[in-house]
This record gives C-alpha cells, sequence and structure tokens, in this order.
C-alpha cells in the first residue's frame, strides 16, 4: 500500500511540473507525453525504494536516470537539448521541494497535499511575477519546428533582423541553422548526406557577409514549419533553411537565425 500511494504522489508531483515546465522553457508536449513520462518516472522512483543501496554515487545515477528518461519521453529530445532540459526540471524540482519542506515544518502538516499545493501555488505566483517577465523581454527567442526528410525538429532561434537572404529559385526568405542540430537527429552531417544522394529538397543559397565577399550556402527546403513564442503561433508550412558550419550563438541560447519575414511580416 505504501508504494501504490508513493506512485500516485510522485505521478501527480511529476505532472504539474512537467506540464510548469513546458510552459517556462516554452516547448511544446501534449498531455499524453505528459503523463506517460510522468508515469515512467514515478514508476522508477518506486524502484529507488525497491532496490535500496547504501552507496550514494549509484543513488545520484539512479536519480539522474530518472530524471533523464521523464524528459526524454515528455519531450522527445536529444543530447544537449535533453541535458539542458533535464536540468531545467532538477532546478524546479528543487526549488519547489525547498518551498514544500518550508511550508511543511511551519505547518506541522502530515498530509502531503496541502503542502503540494500551497508550493504550487506560491511557485506560480514567483513565475507570474518574475520568471515570466523575464522571458517576455526575450522576445526575440522562437520555438521552432519542422520536417524534413522523415524527421521532426526542434530547435530554439532567434529573431534576426539583418537576415535579408532569399532563396533565388523559389523567392522565399531565408533562416539560417547550424549544421550542428542535424547530429541530433541524423548519425551524419548534411553535407555527407548529400554526397551520398539520400537527401532531396536541397537549396543553394547565395550570401554576402562581412570579411567575405560572395559565398554559397546549402539549404534545406522543409515542410509544416511552425513558430512559437508563448501563445503566439505562426502556421509558415512551406520554409528555406540555410545550413551553416559556424556557431550562431556561442552560449548554446539558440541554433538559428529566424529571417523577419517570418515573424515581423505577420504581425
Amino acid at each position: 500500500m505504501f508504494l501504490v500511494i508513493m506512485f500516485l504522489e510522485q505521478w501527480i508531483v511529476l505532472e504539474v511540473l512537467l506540464l510548469l515546465l513546458s510552459r517556462i522553457i516554452k516547448m511544446e508536449s501534449s498531455i499524453k507525453r505528459v503523463t506517460s513520462a510522468a508515469i515512467t518516472g514515478s514508476l522508477l522512483g518506486c524502484g529507488m525504494v525497491i532496490i535500496p543501496t547504501c552507496c550514494l554515487l549509484w543513488k545520484i545515477l539512479m536519480l539522474l536516470s530518472a530524471i533523464f528518461v521523464t524528459v526524454r519521453i515528455s519531450f522527445s529530445v536529444k543530447g544537449k537539448k535533453l541535458i539542458l532540459t533535464a536540468g531545467y526540471l532538477l532546478i524546479i524540482s528543487v526549488f519547489f521541494g525547498g518551498i514544500w519542506t518550508t511550508l511543511w515544518e511551519m505547518s506541522g502538516e502530515v498530509s502531503w497535499l496541502p503542502g503540494f499545493v500551497l508550493s504550487i501555488g506560491i511557485g506560480y505566483l514567483f513565475y507570474k511575477g518574475i520568471i515570466e517577465n523575464f522571458f517576455d523581454e526575450k522576445d526575440f527567442l522562437y520555438h521552432v519546428t519542422f520536417q524534413w526528410n522523415h524527421k521532426t525538429f526542434q530547435v530554439c532561434g532567434y529573431l534576426d533582423t539583418g537576415n535579408c537572404l532569399f532563396d533565388p529559385f523559389s523567392k522565399m526568405p531565408v533562416s539560417v541553422m547550424e549544421e550542428s542540430v542535424f547530429l541530433e537527429y541524423f548519425s551524419k552531417p548534411l553535407t555527407k548526406m548529400i554526397n551520398e544522394h539520400s537527401v532531396e529538397d536541397i537549396r543553394i543559397i547565395p550570401f554576402h557577409s562581412v570579411g567575405r565577399k560572395n559565398g554559397v550556402m546549402t539549404g534545406i527546403l522543409v515542410t509544416d514549419m511552425k513558430i512559437t513564442n508563448g501563445n503566439r503561433r505562426i502556421e509558415v508550412g512551406k520554409g528555406v533553411i540555410g545550413v551553416t558550419k559556424d556557431s550562431l550563438c556561442a552560449s548554446g541560447n539558440y541554433q538559428m537565425l529566424i529571417h523577419p519575414n517570418l515573424i515581423c511580416g505577420r504581425l
């Protein structure tokens, strides 16, 4: 009976935290995926109790494994995004856990539910009053999804008002993305895939940049392109994305430069 109650408690907590995390980092996820992730994470948490160990390192590894699996199921991310999102989940878990523990000690509550509800309420007010305003100041960051070569990409994009690239063939605006993103979805870089003739919808895009008079960039024609920021959602449909080997952001906060016509032209 103890394990059943523990499972239900962890399930409810994880469900709420994952939904809140999705809103904070502006990463889309369905209720079905979030629920599946919460159930899996709760089962893994119960498993940590069933398999007791005195080794601190083993306990830490089990905890991290549970967090990574939960995030992977909920948001379908890989590589650096998986590590970063798992870190976010760990941070908000510690944050709400701290509030919860403080309320528990102050009120002397025996039941976990009142403390949980109060901690979520306080945390939500903190999010609405401080964190959400902080992210609103960064409206130039967008969550971008698109499909190409039977894969659905998810990438963080930055509104680049100085981007004037257009595909000379279709006259469509061109956004620019780091080639390293491809390694999160394919086992080889785009250039090698092109050489092996395993991809279609390729574009050659001429460009001009400071320090380099002229050059060409390989581009791809993508479908089902969507750009979101909070409650705002832009359905682009087909789009052209140029691919560069260069890093677009030293801090890694974004991996794409979004053409302004895709956003500013739809205000």
